[in-house]
């Protein structure tokens, strides 16, 4: 056509320019996407999905996986905790020690524990006395149990039988052994043979452990009071006065003189009458002497003294001095220590009475 017909296009500078050139750019690089959607056509008659952008299909990608997190590390356990450590719960104390020590001792049954619990978070728990528990210890570290005074030696080895440890152990230098004793075996029975067909035993008791209790708190109430002032001297006598008095005074009988003697110096203990003139004082509970033994046994082993007459039961408190329980034998230090291991026996002797 002439030019005359054309439509003159003026070239602006600025921003219209530079739209223009980017909307060729956008035209040149989609013809050779058409191209080959024509090609894909011509060969199988359907026309392609249209292609995305590289980074735009990395997006789409991403959010429709799953965001994989690293899980957090296991909670650790009870000797990881504490190191190389165990901990032992015994009746609400706790108890550390080295593992290593307790599994020295594979077959006692502290070690099983620890086997048992290897991956727990928890103390294990042991069902013994705390106060006890420790002189088991002490056979994992040196071998030997060693019992204070103020422990019974028989609740101890009844915790070693019971934990495992082995038939003889070595308990303050001296061989104990863990079996239980069949002796005591035999006399648990006879004492229970002897209760059970005892009608209205426990309250009988009962009724008995108070009277003991109120008869000591006489005692102590008598020990607040002043001391009684010295009596006037006696006034002029006659000779013959004097003689009947001395009489009257011989009188007295050498054992009203030594009883008044050792009241003195003593609580005076609880006197349970047993036998009179006509027989039995209550023979609807106490008619023969094996239910007198077994009063005076289970008063034992609630903490008091007892002892025998021909006629009573004398129930005293367990403040005794070593030397009148020795019957006035005068000790040095070494007779002082056996009668030491000697009286922790009879305690924990009375000990597994009550515990057993």
């Amino acid at each position: 056509e002439p030019s005359s017909k054309r439509p003159r296009v003026v070239l602006k500078t600025g921003r219209a320019s530079t739209a223009i050139a980017a909307a060729g750019a956008a035209a040149r690089s989609r013809e050779p996407e058409a191209a080959e959607r024509s090609q894909f056509a011509g060969r199988s008659g359907k026309e392609p999905a249209p292609r995305r952008d590289a980074d735009e299909g990395k997006g789409a990608v991403a959010a429709s996986q799953p965001v994989l997190r690293r899980p957090p590390p296991p909670a650790p356990s009870s000797l990881q905790q504490v190191g190389n450590m165990v901990q032992f719960d015994v009746c609400g104390q706790l108890f550390r020690v080295p593992v290593r020590l307790i599994r020295s001792k594979p077959s006692t049954e502290l070690a099983k524990l620890v086997e048992k619990h290897a991956g727990g978070a928890a103390p294990i728990f042991v069902d013994t006395a705390p106060e006890r528990f420790g002189c088991i210890l002490d056979w994992y570290r040196y071998g030997e149990i060693f019992v204070p005074k103020t422990v019974p030696l028989a609740a101890v080895l009844q915790d070693a039988r019971r934990l495992g440890l082995p038939e003889e152990v070595v308990v303050n230098g001296a061989p104990r052994s863990t079996r239980p004793s069949a002796a005591r075996k035999v006399g648990r029975e006879l004492l229970a043979a002897v209760i059970s067909g005892w009608r209205g035993f426990e309250v009988f008791f009962d009724a008995l452990l108070r009277r003991i209790q109120a008869h000591f708190e006489v005692v102590g109430r008598k020990g607040k009071l002043p001391p009684k002032p010295p009596p006037p001297p006696p006034p002029q006598q006659s000779q013959q006065q004097q003689q009947h008095n001395g009489e009257k005074a011989a009188g007295l009988s050498d054992a009203a003189a030594e009883e008044e003697e050792e009241e003195a110096y003593d609580f005076p203990p609880f006197v349970l009458p047993l036998f009179g003139e006509t027989g039995w004082i209550d023979p609807s509970h106490i008619s023969s002497g094996p239910r007198a033994r077994a009063v005076a046994l289970w008063l034992e082993e609630r903490g008091y003294l007892c002892e025998f007459t021909d006629t009573e039961l004398l129930v005293s408190l367990p403040l005794r001095l070593k030397a009148e329980v020795l019957g006035g034998y005068a000790f040095d230090g070494e007779d002082e220590e056996l009668f030491g291991e000697e009286e922790e026996e009879t305690a924990g002797q009375e000990a597994e009475y009550a515990a057993e």
